[in-house]
């Protein structure tokens, strides 16, 4: 019984490290034929301070995160060499303009309707593997002022 009882402790123990992070509304937007560029967006929320440090697919040559910022006006991103910082307890939304996983290099573009899955790695050497949804984010233009 004894045993038991420490191989059940052992297995929670195992599977709360790997819940440490909860990966909330993931999805990927959907690509047009000539683009060979996407991007992953998603809410984590991390139970213990954590650092999303890679992430990987096999959709895309290489897969980066990044952030986008506006200067001079212009819309531009750039490569977190350092990760994503994860705050315990806190919300980290990574969305269009803002923090997200960046598909280089993708060989087939990805349709509205399809899944993507792909890898995110953390600081502790801890990997999460996710399939996300594929989705149109292109905006309907209001023509309610004409």
């Amino acid at each position: 019984m004894k045993k038991l009882i420490t191989a059940a402790l052992a297995l929670s123990v195992s599977l709360s490290a790997m819940a440490e992070v909860d990966v909330m509304d993931a999805y990927v937007r959907a690509m047009a034929p000539s683009q060979k560029m996407t991007a992953a967006f998603m809410h984590l929320t991390a139970e213990t301070d954590r650092r999303v440090v890679a992430a990987y697919s096999n959709i895309a040559n290489s897969v980066e995160l990044h952030t986008g910022y506006v200067e001079d006006g212009v819309m531009r991103m750039r490569q977190l060499e350092n990760g994503i910082e994860l705050p315990a307890g806190e919300t980290v939304k990574l969305e269009p303009g803002g923090l997200h996983v960046m598909f280089i290099g993708v060989q087939t573009p990805v349709a509205e309707g399809e899944e993507v899955t792909f890898t995110l790695e953390f600081d502790n050497g801890e990997q999460q593997t996710i399939t996300a949804p594929v989705k149109s984010v292109m905006q309907k233009m209001d023509h309610s002022g004409h």
